[in-house]
Protein backbone atom coordinates (compact mmCIF):
# COMPACT_ATOMS: atom_id res chain seq x y z
CA UNK A 1 0.00 0.00 0.00
CA UNK A 2 1.05 3.85 -0.43
CA UNK A 3 2.91 5.81 2.47
CA UNK A 4 1.99 9.06 0.75
CA UNK A 5 -0.24 11.45 2.35
CA UNK A 6 -4.07 11.25 1.74
CA UNK A 7 -5.37 14.21 0.66
CA UNK A 8 -8.86 14.85 0.73
CA UNK A 9 -9.45 17.30 -1.59
CA UNK A 10 -7.20 15.40 -4.49
CA UNK A 11 -8.35 11.78 -3.30
CA UNK A 12 -12.07 12.73 -3.12
CA UNK A 13 -11.99 14.54 -6.80
CA UNK A 14 -13.70 13.46 -9.68
CA UNK A 15 -14.56 14.48 -13.36
CA UNK A 16 -18.20 15.11 -14.28
CA UNK A 17 -20.40 14.66 -17.06
CA UNK A 18 -23.32 16.26 -18.25
CA UNK A 19 -25.57 13.44 -18.42
CA UNK A 20 -25.23 13.39 -14.58
CA UNK A 21 -22.59 10.19 -14.59
CA UNK A 22 -18.74 11.07 -13.14
CA UNK A 23 -15.85 9.31 -13.26
CA UNK A 24 -13.10 8.83 -10.22
CA UNK A 25 -10.67 6.72 -8.82
CA UNK A 26 -10.37 5.27 -5.29
CA UNK A 27 -6.94 5.82 -4.09
CA UNK A 28 -5.29 3.21 -1.59
CA UNK A 29 -4.35 6.24 0.43
CA UNK A 30 -7.35 5.37 2.60
CA UNK A 31 -7.12 1.93 3.47
CA UNK A 32 -6.33 0.69 6.44
CA UNK A 33 -6.56 -3.42 7.48
CA UNK A 34 -10.43 -4.16 6.70
CA UNK A 35 -10.59 -2.34 3.49
CA UNK A 36 -11.15 1.53 2.58
CA UNK A 37 -12.38 3.87 5.14
CA UNK A 38 -16.17 4.19 4.08
CA UNK A 39 -15.86 8.07 5.36
CA UNK A 40 -13.61 8.96 2.68
CA UNK A 41 -15.39 7.24 -0.03
CA UNK A 42 -18.75 8.75 1.32
CA UNK A 43 -16.83 12.17 1.02
CA UNK A 44 -16.59 11.44 -3.01
CA UNK A 45 -20.41 10.90 -3.11
CA UNK A 46 -21.11 14.50 -1.03
CA UNK A 47 -18.76 16.29 -3.28
CA UNK A 48 -20.17 15.08 -6.41
CA UNK A 49 -23.90 15.97 -4.76
CA UNK A 50 -23.04 18.79 -3.79
CA UNK A 51 -22.20 19.17 -7.69
CA UNK A 52 -25.70 17.89 -9.29
CA UNK A 53 -28.01 20.29 -7.08
CA UNK A 54 -26.49 23.21 -9.76
CA UNK A 55 -23.69 25.68 -9.30
CA UNK A 56 -24.34 28.61 -7.75
CA UNK A 57 -27.61 28.28 -5.42
CA UNK A 58 -26.80 28.94 -1.70
CA UNK A 59 -27.10 25.43 -0.55
CA UNK A 60 -24.72 23.79 2.15
CA UNK A 61 -24.69 20.02 3.36
CA UNK A 62 -26.92 19.77 5.99
CA UNK A 63 -26.85 15.59 6.45
CA UNK A 64 -26.10 12.72 4.49
CA UNK A 65 -27.31 9.25 4.50
CA UNK A 66 -24.73 6.33 3.51
CA UNK A 67 -25.69 2.71 3.00
CA UNK A 68 -22.61 0.39 1.83
CA UNK A 69 -23.93 -1.94 -0.36
CA UNK A 70 -21.09 -3.71 -1.22
CA UNK A 71 -17.22 -3.48 -0.22
CA UNK A 72 -15.46 -0.68 -1.88
CA UNK A 73 -12.08 -1.42 -4.04
CA UNK A 74 -9.22 0.71 -5.22
CA UNK A 75 -9.56 1.00 -8.58
CA UNK A 76 -11.43 2.91 -10.97
CA UNK A 77 -15.65 3.39 -10.05
CA UNK A 78 -18.58 5.25 -12.23
CA UNK A 79 -21.12 6.84 -10.41
CA UNK A 80 -24.36 8.89 -11.22
CA UNK A 81 -26.21 11.68 -9.35
CA UNK A 82 -29.88 12.95 -8.97
CA UNK A 83 -31.67 14.90 -7.90
CA UNK A 84 -34.57 13.87 -6.44
CA UNK A 85 -36.31 16.19 -5.37
CA UNK A 86 -35.53 20.55 -5.46
CA UNK A 87 -37.53 22.15 -3.02
CA UNK A 88 -38.09 25.84 -1.76
CA UNK A 89 -35.99 25.33 1.64
CA UNK A 90 -34.33 22.13 0.83
CA UNK A 91 -32.82 19.93 -1.74
CA UNK A 92 -32.11 16.39 -2.02
CA UNK A 93 -29.51 14.60 -3.91
CA UNK A 94 -29.08 11.04 -4.40
CA UNK A 95 -25.58 9.63 -5.80
CA UNK A 96 -24.66 5.93 -6.58
CA UNK A 97 -21.44 4.56 -7.11
CA UNK A 98 -20.26 1.35 -8.98
CA UNK A 99 -17.68 -0.70 -9.48
CA UNK A 100 -18.43 -4.23 -10.56
CA UNK A 101 -21.39 -4.10 -8.08
CA UNK A 102 -22.92 -1.11 -6.34
CA UNK A 103 -20.61 -0.36 -3.78
CA UNK A 104 -22.79 2.68 -2.39
CA UNK A 105 -26.29 4.72 -2.01
CA UNK A 106 -25.84 8.43 -0.39
CA UNK A 107 -28.60 10.66 -0.05
CA UNK A 108 -27.64 14.18 1.27
CA UNK A 109 -29.96 16.72 2.22
CA UNK A 110 -28.96 20.49 1.48
CA UNK A 111 -30.11 23.54 2.96
CA UNK A 112 -30.89 26.88 1.66
CA UNK A 113 -32.25 28.48 5.04
CA UNK A 114 -29.36 30.71 6.05
CA UNK A 115 -30.85 32.52 9.44
CA UNK A 116 -32.36 30.80 12.51
CA UNK A 117 -32.19 29.91 16.15
CA UNK A 118 -28.87 29.15 17.62
CA UNK A 119 -28.93 26.67 20.69
CA UNK A 120 -25.84 25.82 22.25
CA UNK A 121 -22.93 27.13 23.70
CA UNK A 122 -19.85 28.12 21.55
CA UNK A 123 -16.55 29.09 22.87
CA UNK A 124 -16.94 27.21 26.11
CA UNK A 125 -14.54 24.20 25.17
CA UNK A 126 -15.37 20.76 26.12
CA UNK A 127 -15.54 19.87 30.11
CA UNK A 128 -13.49 17.35 31.80
CA UNK A 129 -10.92 16.72 28.79
CA UNK A 130 -7.67 17.79 27.86
CA UNK A 131 -6.73 19.94 25.20
CA UNK A 132 -4.47 18.22 21.86
CA UNK A 133 -1.35 19.71 23.18
CA UNK A 134 -2.08 18.50 26.96
CA UNK A 135 -2.90 15.02 25.22
CA UNK A 136 -0.54 12.10 24.06
CA UNK A 137 -0.21 11.12 20.50
CA UNK A 138 -1.56 7.73 20.11
CA UNK A 139 0.93 4.44 20.29
CA UNK A 140 0.91 1.74 17.51
CA UNK A 141 -0.44 -0.62 19.91
CA UNK A 142 -3.28 1.02 20.66
CA UNK A 143 -4.36 1.61 17.34
CA UNK A 144 -7.19 -0.64 16.00
CA UNK A 145 -5.47 -1.57 12.54
CA UNK A 146 -1.84 -1.37 13.76
CA UNK A 147 0.13 -1.99 10.15
CA UNK A 148 3.56 -0.32 10.38
CA UNK A 149 4.49 2.49 8.47
CA UNK A 150 1.62 2.77 6.12
CA UNK A 151 -0.84 3.08 8.94
CA UNK A 152 -3.79 4.95 7.89
CA UNK A 153 -3.22 7.36 10.84
CA UNK A 154 0.01 8.27 10.05
CA UNK A 155 -0.99 9.29 6.33
CA UNK A 156 -4.48 10.85 6.78
CA UNK A 157 -4.43 12.46 10.20
CA UNK A 158 -2.48 12.95 13.65
CA UNK A 159 -4.43 11.62 16.75
CA UNK A 160 -4.12 12.31 20.28
CA UNK A 161 -5.73 10.96 23.90
CA UNK A 162 -6.10 12.49 26.87
CA UNK A 163 -3.62 10.78 29.09
CA UNK A 164 -6.13 9.47 31.43
CA UNK A 165 -8.37 7.28 28.72
CA UNK A 166 -4.93 6.26 27.40
CA UNK A 167 -3.88 4.99 30.99
CA UNK A 168 -6.81 3.08 31.17
CA UNK A 169 -7.30 1.41 26.96
CA UNK A 170 -6.02 -2.07 28.24
CA UNK A 171 -7.46 -2.24 32.18
CA UNK A 172 -11.05 -0.46 31.39
CA UNK A 173 -13.58 -2.00 29.08
CA UNK A 174 -14.81 1.25 28.64
CA UNK A 175 -16.79 1.86 24.80
CA UNK A 176 -16.43 5.85 25.02
CA UNK A 177 -13.34 7.30 23.12
CA UNK A 178 -12.18 11.21 23.04
CA UNK A 179 -9.56 12.07 20.23
CA UNK A 180 -8.76 14.44 19.11
CA UNK A 181 -7.51 14.73 15.63
CA UNK A 182 -6.33 16.61 12.82
CA UNK A 183 -5.87 16.30 8.81
CA UNK A 184 -1.95 15.94 8.12
CA UNK A 185 -2.90 18.14 4.86
CA UNK A 186 -4.78 21.28 4.20
CA UNK A 187 -7.37 22.21 1.61
CA UNK A 188 -10.29 20.55 3.70
CA UNK A 189 -11.81 23.67 4.16
CA UNK A 190 -12.11 25.13 0.81
CA UNK A 191 -16.21 24.89 0.69
CA UNK A 192 -18.47 23.36 2.34
CA UNK A 193 -18.95 20.22 0.80
CA UNK A 194 -15.25 19.52 1.33
CA UNK A 195 -15.99 20.09 4.99
CA UNK A 196 -19.00 18.00 5.30
CA UNK A 197 -16.69 15.43 3.77
CA UNK A 198 -13.50 15.96 6.17
CA UNK A 199 -16.59 15.42 9.04
CA UNK A 200 -17.39 12.12 7.55
CA UNK A 201 -13.86 10.84 7.63
CA UNK A 202 -13.09 11.53 10.83
CA UNK A 203 -16.61 10.21 12.80
CA UNK A 204 -16.18 7.33 10.89
CA UNK A 205 -12.26 6.69 11.52
CA UNK A 206 -14.01 7.10 15.95
CA UNK A 207 -16.74 4.75 16.13
CA UNK A 208 -15.21 1.28 15.59
CA UNK A 209 -12.41 2.00 17.98
CA UNK A 210 -14.49 2.96 20.56
CA UNK A 211 -16.51 0.06 19.88
CA UNK A 212 -13.21 -2.39 19.56
CA UNK A 213 -12.26 -1.61 23.35
CA UNK A 214 -14.82 -3.58 24.89
CA UNK A 215 -14.19 -6.46 22.29
CA UNK A 216 -12.65 -9.20 24.12
CA UNK A 217 -11.31 -10.99 20.73
CA UNK A 218 -11.02 -9.25 17.47
CA UNK A 219 -14.09 -9.41 15.92
CA UNK A 220 -14.28 -8.29 12.09
CA UNK A 221 -16.81 -4.97 12.19
CA UNK A 222 -17.10 -3.66 9.03
CA UNK A 223 -19.63 -0.88 8.11
CA UNK A 224 -23.44 -1.12 7.04
CA UNK A 225 -24.24 2.79 7.13
CA UNK A 226 -23.06 5.87 8.29
CA UNK A 227 -25.40 8.75 9.05
CA UNK A 228 -24.11 12.50 9.66
CA UNK A 229 -25.84 15.92 10.47
CA UNK A 230 -23.54 18.83 10.01
CA UNK A 231 -23.60 22.01 12.10
CA UNK A 232 -22.24 25.35 10.98
CA UNK A 233 -19.96 24.41 8.16
CA UNK A 234 -21.37 26.90 5.56
CA UNK A 235 -18.36 29.28 6.63
CA UNK A 236 -14.72 28.39 7.02
CA UNK A 237 -13.88 26.81 10.23
CA UNK A 238 -9.79 26.23 9.77
CA UNK A 239 -9.45 29.86 11.88
CA UNK A 240 -10.62 28.23 14.99
CA UNK A 241 -8.25 25.89 15.14
CA UNK A 242 -6.11 22.75 13.19
CA UNK A 243 -7.72 20.01 15.92
CA UNK A 244 -11.00 18.49 16.55
CA UNK A 245 -12.41 16.49 19.19
CA UNK A 246 -14.07 13.33 18.11
CA UNK A 247 -16.03 12.12 20.75
CA UNK A 248 -17.08 7.96 20.21
CA UNK A 249 -19.53 5.93 21.44
CA UNK A 250 -20.31 2.25 21.12
CA UNK A 251 -23.77 1.70 23.10
CA UNK A 252 -24.59 -1.68 22.12
CA UNK A 253 -23.51 -4.92 20.22
CA UNK A 254 -25.83 -7.30 20.09
CA UNK A 255 -27.12 -9.84 17.70
CA UNK A 256 -24.61 -9.62 15.41
CA UNK A 257 -24.62 -5.72 14.70
CA UNK A 258 -22.37 -3.30 16.59
CA UNK A 259 -24.08 0.12 17.03
CA UNK A 260 -22.18 3.42 17.56
CA UNK A 261 -22.35 7.61 17.90
CA UNK A 262 -19.89 10.17 17.55
CA UNK A 263 -19.31 13.88 17.48
CA UNK A 264 -17.06 16.45 16.72
CA UNK A 265 -16.14 19.83 18.13
CA UNK A 266 -13.63 22.86 17.48
CA UNK A 267 -10.78 23.14 19.47
CA UNK A 268 -13.00 25.98 21.61
CA UNK A 269 -16.38 23.47 21.71
CA UNK A 270 -18.25 24.52 18.71
CA UNK A 271 -20.39 21.46 17.55
CA UNK A 272 -19.67 20.55 13.59
CA UNK A 273 -21.13 16.99 13.33
CA UNK A 274 -23.19 14.63 15.18
CA UNK A 275 -23.08 11.17 13.23
CA UNK A 276 -24.01 7.37 13.53
CA UNK A 277 -23.39 4.08 12.51
CA UNK A 278 -24.38 0.29 12.18
CA UNK A 279 -21.53 -2.02 11.86
CA UNK A 280 -22.12 -6.16 11.16
CA UNK A 281 -19.11 -8.42 13.88
CA UNK A 282 -18.18 -11.19 11.60
CA UNK A 283 -16.27 -13.43 13.80
CA UNK A 284 -12.31 -13.00 14.22
CA UNK A 285 -10.03 -15.36 11.47
CA UNK A 286 -8.25 -18.28 13.75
Amino acid sequence: MTSRTASLVTDTDFQAHEDGTLDVHITDSWFHSFGLLGGYVSGIALRASALAHGQGEALRPASIAVHYLAKPEVGPVRGRTEVVRNGRTAAYVRADLLQERTTLTATTLFHRVADGPTIGVTGAGVPGCLGPRESTPLPVACRPYPDGTTSLYGRALELRIPEDDLAAWDVRPDTTLDTWMRFREGGWDADSALRASAMCALVDLAMLPAARRGFTEAWVVPSLDLHVQFHGIDHPIADEGEWFLVRSHAPEAAGGTVSGTAEVRTEGGRLLATAMQQMTALPPVR
